[in-house]
């Protein structure tokens, strides 16, 4: 899935499977919209995979938004306001290193969990 990332325009099938993920993010980006979760809570429990996530995944979102142009409409405004509350944080905006080191972490927990999954079958 890693490599795919940078290659959306031929990996969507293969990018599917972090659809779920995409989808948990545009409700939290929901949240935030409507006044129901603010920004800075938004940002304080779930900025690290905002950001890897939306930042991985921008050009498969913007393809699949061709087809689909409601789906995960509030990721890129939840993107846009826990960016903000980073700023006034820190001033930091990942770089490419960082958002391939987000990707081998969130792998190697996959990775983890499949094990897990085939030691109790």
């Amino acid at each position: 899935m890693r490599s795919r990332l940078w290659d959306i325009e031929d990996g969507h099938d293969e990018l599917s499977g972090i659809d779920d993920a995409l989808d948990v993010l545009d409700d939290i980006g929901f949240y935030v919209h409507v006044g129901q979760l603010s920004p800075e809570s938004a940002h304080h429990n779930f900025y690290h995979w905002i950001r890897g996530y939306y930042q991985t995944t921008r050009r498969y979102i913007r393809a699949q938004g061709k087809g689909q142009p409601k789906i995960w409409e509030y990721l890129p405004g939840l993107y846009k306001v826990t960016c903000q509350v980073e700023r006034r944080c820190k001033g930091d905006v990942q770089s490419v290193s960082g958002l391939r080191q987000f990707l081998r972490e969130e792998q190697s927990l996959l990775d983890e969990n499949d094990r897990d999954l085939s030691d109790n079958s």
